[in-house]
């Protein structure tokens, strides 16, 4: 069953020419969909358009429930990009950074939201006493680790990778492939987009193939 189906979908930024070009996919309930393409194919274009990022669009995008889709936001759609550094806020704790989404929903600071902070850390392999650590004081994959776990304690419906690995170190690459794949293992719906085929590969059901702003072949791994 799909929990995501696109039709269709063209996007452009300016009057010079669409990005996308009459993209047609779905995304599976419980699959990892790699995206893969040169610098400059429109995968991360893609995924802002699934993300609500950028709307605009031409063609449609629709979601299966549980997510949902209002002015602001795409409820359920959560989008982790490339750089850990620009993404989270250094001046924070690492609690507020993993609760903001629960806060912003008018969860409060109490001893049950920081245990779900901790339990949602160690999950990413993070010791649950790096709550009250400084973003600015962690490594990048521990940033990134960070940025999953703010996406895993809100239980969205599907989580996107923005090249999440492509900025981190072998070791920290290493062990963000081993998160992912448990993720999958999970159930997780995922959606994988690098240049990277050994690694998409790895981790897809699929691979799509992406050029210049066109869906080239969907292969099952």
């Amino acid at each position: 069953m799909n929990i995501i189906e696109i039709r269709d979908l063209s996007f452009s930024f300016d009057s010079r020419g669409d990005i996308l070009k009459n993209i047609e996919i779905d995304i599976e309930r419980g699959e990892t969909l790699g995206i893969m393409g040169e610098s400059g194919s429109g995968k991360s274009t893609l995924a802002g358009c699934i993300a609500g990022l950028h709307r605009g669009y031409k063609g449609s995008i629709n979601y299966a429930p549980p997510i949902t889709v209002n002015r602001r936001y795409i409820e359920g759609v959560h989008l982790i990009f490339q750089d850990p550094y620009s993404s989270l806020n250094p001046k924070v704790e690492v609690w507020k950074a993993v609760g903001e989404g629960l806060l912003i929903r008018g969860r409060r600071k109490d001893s049950n939201l920081m245990t779900e902070v901790c339990h949602t850390l160690e999950e990413v392999g993070l010791p649950r006493e790096y709550a009250h650590r400084r973003i600015e004081k962690l490594s990048g994959g521990e940033r990134q680790r960070v940025a999953i776990a703010r996406a895993l304690i809100l239980k969205p419906s599907v989580i996107i990778f923005d090249e999440a690995t492509v900025n981190l170190d072998l070791i920290s690459q290493r062990d963000l492939l081993y998160i992912m794949e448990g993720m999958k293992k999970k159930g997780h719906t995922m959606v994988v987009i690098s240049h990277d085929e050994a690694l998409l590969k790895l981790l897809s059901h699929r691979i799509a193939h992406m050029e210049e702003g066109k869906l080239i072949k969907i292969e099952r791994v």
